[in-house]
């Protein structure tokens, strides 16, 4: 009994430790800047941000900071431990998250079974896992669960009072908080529904709960509910989370589902890079309905809920997959109890100790692996993500005038240069209307009309932008034709230009062989290029921006 408790301990621990290690990666996410920068803020002012102070396209617009919590936790531990403290504050949510969720496993069989399945859809879903407050949302999501599947084993209402200040923090954490009481409803529709089905009538659906135990589950219930008003931002930050389930809403003239990555739809995904995502998804749909088969009519109608349920989050955006590889553990753990392997001691013996050594051989290649992407960068900061150079240029430079930026730097350029610069866009799109994220579409897809009107209206003098994405090639192309705007900075992943009339140093002259061979050598000498493996991506980056320029490259060095 002892040894097998040992066994169950070490899987659990195992499991958890293992997806902790699985998020820790570099910083590719843009957002956590602009939270720090939030934090410090809120440090600073001494009160919450309720209007926007970071980007001058929108001055004063009202900002319903649902994540005010995370962002001064995060700043604190960046003040205290830098960006590597981030990361392990990442890895020890994910793998507390973790280990609550497998807590209530209920026998080795299912444990061992579901556990598998979901260290391998979790290592290929680990970039859905970004230092944001969704990590902070799967741990909450996780002692949910917990305290859910409790109450359904014992109907304890003490199991579900710590509900409420659970609740609290996840409103003050992320705009997702509107899960919680969607659980809640989705169990206790389950515990009804295996009453009816149990008692064989209609007439007293809830006779497994007594009267006064149900008056009890209603009013923390409402309670959760009003949970969702005590936020800085009152009754209109109860309302955000419907804000966010319109922008991930599949359709035609949805551009935020359409044109954000994140938000599409995981269908869209067929012929693409990231199939895997789609293909994660149907491994664990497939396994949840042969869980039920093995189940049967002991399949307990809340986890039935909770796999629907988030299967149709999953499929209406790929950012949701994530909570769709939490919420179907409880099926998976409860249906797979009922598994039975042959008593015969050969076929027992081979059966377990096979599967578990290639398991774990699988899940240590995988591990070595992911160990060798994180050191090899040598930086908690992912390279080619960030406009580091960039920034930096600015920094040093004196620059007048505003930026015009990509969306996808706005974090890192207001965390760095605020309040000294304000930015054009950053990726809190929630906070303006459909309207500005088309203008700015336009901008991108039409420089030659659209950039002129913006650069008088605004005074723009810098434009720092993506060099190896293609919708930023065409505002690209059209500064480096244009006499007024010279590039001062261009490694391949972004590209920084200045307005002539600013005096900028370090002009690249793109005809001059010279100043295309520095580009290279800059490469070389870049210090935080330490791997070849990072010199020939940045090298081959650079090549394919200046052939997609349609630049001269008869000078430049063979890598």
């Amino acid at each position: 009994m002892v040894k097998k408790e040992s066994c169950t301990f070490l899987i659990l621990i195992g499991t958890s430790l293992l997806a902790g290690f699985f998020v820790f990666f570099p910083i590719a996410d843009g957002d956590i800047f602009w939270h720090l920068a939030s934090g410090r803020e809120i440090f600073s002012s001494k009160q919450f941000l309720l209007s926007d102070p970071f980007s001058y396209t929108t001055p004063g617009i009202q900002w319903i900071d649902l994540h005010w919590l995370f962002q001064v936790i995060t700043y604190l531990i960046f003040s205290l431990t830098g960006y590597y403290g981030l990361l392990f504050f990442k890895s020890a949510v994910i793998t507390c998250s973790v280990f609550l969720l497998f807590s209530l496993y209920r026998t080795m069989t299912s444990l061992v079974i579901t556990a598998v399945l979901f260290l391998f859809c979790f290592y290929q879903c680990r970039y859905l896992v970004p230092l944001r407050p969704g990590i902070l949302t799967l741990l909450y999501l996780s002692l949910f669960i917990l305290l859910l599947e409790n109450f359904q084993r014992s109907l304890r209402v003490k199991f579900l009072l710590p509900l409420i200040p659970l609740q609290i923090l996840w409103v003050n954490t992320q705009g997702l908080f509107m899960i919680g009481p969607s659980v809640y409803i989705l169990y206790i529709l389950g515990i009804a529904t295996d009453s009816i089905i149990r008692s064989k009538s209609l007439v007293k659906p809830f006779a497994i709960i007594r009267t006064k135990k149900s008056v009890e589950v209603l009013a923390v219930f409402l309670l959760i509910c009003a949970a969702g008003l005590i936020t800085p931002s009152g009754l209109k930050g109860f309302l955000f989370p419907f804000r966010l389930l319109r922008q991930i809403t599949p359709g035609a003239e949805n551009l935020y589902s359409s044109l954000i990555a994140e938000n599409t739809p995981l269908t869209s995904l067929f012929g693409t890079d990231q199939i895997f995502y789609l293909l994660t998804f149907a491994i664990l749909v497939l396994a949840s309905l042969i869980s039920i088969i093995i189940a049967g009519k002991k399949t307990r109608w809340a986890h039935l809920y909770l796999f629907l349920s988030f299967t149709v989050l999953a499929l209406m955006a790929q950012r949701n997959l994530i909570l769709f590889v939490f919420a179907v553990v409880p099926l998976l753990q409860s249906n797979f109890t009922y598994v039975r392997l042959n008593n015969t001691f050969f076929f027992n013996r081979f059966v377990v100790f096979g599967f578990t050594m290639i398991t774990t051989s699988f899940f240590v290649f995988i591990a070595v692996l992911h160990f060798s992407m994180i050191t090899s960068v040598h930086n908690p900061i992912s390279p080619f993500c960030h406009p580091v150079k960039s920034t930096l240029y600015l920094k040093n430079n004196r620059i007048s005038g505003t930026i015009f930026n990509a969306d996808r730097y706005g974090g890192y350029l207001l965390w760095h240069l605020f309040p000294s610069h304000k930015v054009f866009i950053d990726t809190r799109l929630s906070m303006r209307n459909r309207s500005f994220f088309a203008d700015y579409i336009n901008i991108l897809n039409s420089p030659p009309e659209q950039f002129k009107n913006i650069r008088e209206q605004y005074d723009i003098t810098a434009v720092v932008i993506p060099a190896h994405i293609p919708l930023y090639f065409g505002v690209a192309r059209y500064l480096l034709r244009h006499p007024g705007w010279a590039a001062v900075i261009c490694d391949g992943s972004e590209i920084l230009f200045i307005r002539r009339d600013q005096n900028p140093v370090g002009i690249i002259n793109f005809s001059s062989s010279t100043d295309l061979r520095s580009l290279f050598i800059g490469i070389e000498s870049d210090p935080a290029l330490k791997s070849p493996r990072l010199r020939y991506e940045a090298t081959t980056r650079l090549k394919s921006f200046l052939l997609n320029m349609r630049l001269e490259l008869r000078s430049a060095p063979v890598h």
